[in-house]
């Protein structure tokens, strides 16, 4: 997953740059590229929901072969302690919830960055919709990051800031 990311997103870049040197071909390669990535992000969370679901198939077939069963590490350990924020953070529900509001507003960041360099109707609408909802699951999601030091949401504060900062300097110009 993370190669087809890398490389979606170089071709995105490749193509913002082609785009803003105003080059014959960087609308279309801006359009293609963008809208790629942005599908990706869309379809991130089913496909690696898919992908867990066939390694937990494989798991439980592998136990009964082997006839006996091994203690799974949890990736979400389960906290009775703690109240509040603290216990949202280490929920499970919390970060699945913080990825797909991330990945629905790195999507609609993206459509919007092409709205707006195609200059269609509504690309600063859809922009600032899309810079609103990632700056949203990037501020909500930093402070569980450090009270947790769950690796899992280090992804999402990386994307959030990147195409935080690219929709914004976008946005401007």
């Amino acid at each position: 997953m993370r190669k087809t990311e890398l490389s979606l997103a170089i071709f995105a870049f490749i193509s913002l740059v082609i785009k803003l040197f105003h080059l014959p071909g960087g609308g279309a390669l801006l359009t293609v590229s963008f809208s790629a990535l942005a599908m990706y992000y869309m379809l991130q969370d089913q496909l690696e929901a898919m992908k867990k679901q066939a390694q937990q198939k494989k798991n439980q077939e592998q136990v009964v072969a082997e006839t006996k069963t091994t203690p799974v590490k949890e990736e979400f350990p389960e906290q009775s302690e703690g109240v509040g924020l603290k216990r949202l953070y280490h929920s499970k529900g919390f970060f699945i919830f913080m990825r797909y509001l991330s990945n629905w507003g790195f999507a609609a960041l993206l459509i919007g960055i092409v709205f707006q360099q195609s200059h269609y109707p509504g690309g600063a609408m859809m922009l600032t919709v899309g810079l609103s909802i990632t700056i949203i699951a990037t501020l909500f999601t930093f402070p569980a990051y450090l009270e947790t030091k769950i690796p899992q949401y280090k992804p999402i504060l990386i994307r959030g800031v990147i195409y935080f900062i690219i929709g914004l300097l976008l946005y401007i110009y």
